[in-house]
């Protein structure tokens, strides 16, 4: 018997002995790996949607520079001050995205992508 909370319960066969029989060995072998597996896969799609969110950002923050660098933009009154603030927004939002994706990253590779 085993206590479980305030009460006992009777403990599986092969616990009271000591040991696994080699199908729940390999029961629970599985079921880690699927465990695993799961994880890595959630992990990697979190580096996947922060990688594609960067890429947007920086992709933007490219137009907006080549904007700022056209005669034109300056032709329409008050574009240039837009540009600049949403570069400045781009600029606060960046830092974090790739902070947060070195962590997802560093975590894949805990879990074995390499």
């Amino acid at each position: 018997m085993a206590p479980v909370g305030h009460a006992w319960v009777a403990a599986p066969s092969s616990e009271v002995e000591g040991t696994l029989s080699r199908k729940e060995q390999r029961r629970l072998a599985a079921e880690a790996r699927q465990a695993q597996s799961r994880l890595k896969r959630e992990v990697q799609q979190q580096v996947k949607v922060l990688e594609d969110e960067i890429a947007a950002l920086e992709a933007r923050e490219k137009e907006l520079v080549a904007e700022l660098e056209s005669p034109a933009t300056y032709a329409e009154r008050g574009r240039a001050v837009e540009i600049n603030r949403e570069l400045a927004e781009l600029h606060e939002r960046l830092p974090g995205l790739h902070t947060a994706w070195e962590e997802a990253a560093t975590r894949l590779l805990e879990l074995g992508e390499g």
